[in-house]
C-alpha cells in the first residue's frame, strides 16, 4: 500500500518539473531502499543459519542411524547366540560352552 502511494507521488510529481514532493519523495524512496536492504541481509542471515542448522539435524540423523544399526546388529548376535544355546540341539553346545570355558579358566 505504501509502495502504491509512493508511485501515484512519483507519477505526479514527474509530471510537474518543480513540484516541491520531489525532495520528500526522494527521501521516503531512500528510505524504502534501506529498509529493503536491511530485510535482504536479516533474510541472508536466516538463511545461512537456517543451512547450518539443517547441516548439523542432518549429521544428527546420521549418527542415530548408526547407533540404531549397531543396536540391531547386537540384537542379531544375542538372538543367535540365544537360539544356538537354548534350542533343543544347542543344550549340548551349552554344556560344551561351559566345559571348554571352565577349562581355560583353570
Amino acid at each position: 500500500q505504501h509502495v502504491r502511494k509512493i508511485e501515484k507521488d512519483v507519477d505526479i510529481a514527474c509530471t510537474i518539473a518543480k513540484d516541491p514532493k520531489r525532495i520528500t519523495l526522494k527521501k521516503d524512496l531512500e528510505q524504502q531502499q534501506n529498509l529493503l536492504k536491511d530485510c535482504i541481509e536479516k533474510l541472508k542471515l536466516f538463511e545461512a543459519s537456517r543451512v547450518a542448522l539443517i547441516s548439523q539435524l542432518k549429521e544428527a540423523l546420521h549418527e542415530q542411524e548408526s547407533d540404531l544399526e549397531n543396536v540391531r546388529t547386537q540384537m542379531q548376535v544375542r538372538c543367535t547366540i540365544h537360539e544356538l544355546f537354548f534350542s533343543a540341539e544347542g543344550c549340548h553346545t551349552l554344556t560344551n560352552f561351559l566345559s571348554l570355558r571352565e577349562c581355560y579358566m583353570h
